[in-house]
C-alpha cells in the first residue's frame, strides 16, 4: 500500500468554514471543527482539489517550491488567476494554479 502523507495545510485565519474543500475531497482528509476546516486524517491523495476550490486561499501545499521555478523569458508570480485568455506567462500561471 502507498503511504499517502498529508501535504496540505489550512490557515485558520483565512478559512471561512464554507466546507467547499470537504465537498471535493476524495479521501475525506478535511473536516469542519469549530467552524473552520481542519486536517483530520493522515491520508491524502494530494490531488489539489481543495486548494483549487477554496475561495479564501486558505489551503496550500506544505513545502511547495513554486518560487524556485526559473523561466527565461518572463517572470512567474505565485498567485491564482481566473480563467480567460492570457499571454504565455499568464497561461503558465493558470496551469500551475489549477488542479485540472
Amino acid at each position: 500500500m502507498l503511504e499517502r502523507k498529508v501535504n496540505i495545510q489550512i490557515d485558520p485565519e483565512l478559512c471561512n468554514g464554507c466546507g467547499l474543500c470537504i465537498s471535493v475531497c476524495p479521501s475525506e482528509t478535511i473536516s469542519i471543527i469549530n467552524e473552520k476546516a481542519q486536517i483530520t486524517s493522515d491520508e491524502s491523495l494530494t490531488c489539489g482539489h481543495c486548494i483549487a476550490i477554496c475561495p479564501m486561499d486558505a489551503i496550500s501545499l506544505k513545502n511547495a517550491e513554486f518560487e524556485k521555478i526559473d523561466f527565461k523569458t518572463f517572470t512567474y508570480e505565485n498567485k491564482w488567476i481566473e480563467h480567460g485568455e492570457f499571454e504565455t506567462p499568464e497561461l503558465v500561471q493558470l496551469m500551475l494554479s489549477r488542479r485540472s
